[in-house]
């Protein structure tokens, strides 16, 4: 799988989370969320679980739960409305 930290990070572009998010338009539960990988809150607040789930693979690579793992943390949290 492609590691877009190490892409980042070659490219001089990456100076971890928090730097990252520093100039996003989140509020401080996101903010805070995105920093820690926290998907668990980030599902929570509404992040769809596909793109949810590519974010943690970027984010945290080869330390990332597998997808059942991910799934199993998920279930007991019910379907959020992704409806906007």
């Amino acid at each position: 799988m492609l590691d877009y930290r190490a892409r980042l990070v070659g490219r001089g572009r990456w100076a971890g989370p928090a730097a990252y998010v520093a100039d996003r338009d989140l509020d401080a539960a996101e903010r805070a969320a995105l920093i820690a990988c926290d998907y668990r809150t980030l599902y929570r607040l509404g992040a769809h679980p596909f793109l949810l789930w590519g974010y943690v693979r970027a984010a945290q690579g080869e330390e990332a739960p597998d997808s059942p793992a991910c799934a199993d943390a998920l279930a007991p949290l019910g379907a959020p409305d992704f409806g906007t």
